[in-house]
């Protein structure tokens, strides 16, 4: 009898590990792109709520522009549409501004390219790009 309740504890234990290891949620992943001579500008993309944040880390005057290229859902039918989209973000030292650009279509290549950036009478001009780095939505 001593033998059968170890065996049935082990059983149980093994069945408690495995089920734990069924339901367990896949952990989020952040991608990092930085302009191209210094790491004063930055941006990042995290999967688990398609979250894009633009990071000035110094007060230069210089913003932060990042250019997104993905697939979303678009439309009245949420048809996946393919483009890129750029977005420039106000100097700010120290300071990240979290974007979301509608529901991105899962497991689809999003490429993200940071750069610094200034507005000069309302014209915003880029520079200081740096490699474009390639996620998984």
């Amino acid at each position: 009898m001593r033998k059968l309740s170890r065996i049935a504890a082990v059983v149980g234990a093994g069945a408690a590990i495995a089920l734990g290891n069924v339901s367990s949620a896949q952990a989020a992943s952040t991608w990092y792109a930085y302009a191209h001579t210094s790491s004063t500008a930055y941006g990042t993309f995290t999967d688990d709520g398609d979250e894009f944040r633009a990071c000035d880390t110094k007060a230069d005057g210089l913003g932060v522009w990042l250019k997104i290229t993905a697939t979303w859902y678009a439309g009245p039918n949420d048809v996946p549409y393919t483009g890129s989209f750029e977005r420039y973000f106000t100097p700010g030292d120290g300071n990240c501004t979290e974007y979301h650009h509608g529901n991105l279509v899962e497991d689809r290549t999003v490429k993200l390219t940071v750069c610094l950036g200034n507005t000069v009478n309302g014209h915003t001009s880029r520079f200081d790009c740096g490699a474009t780095i390639t996620a998984k939505s």
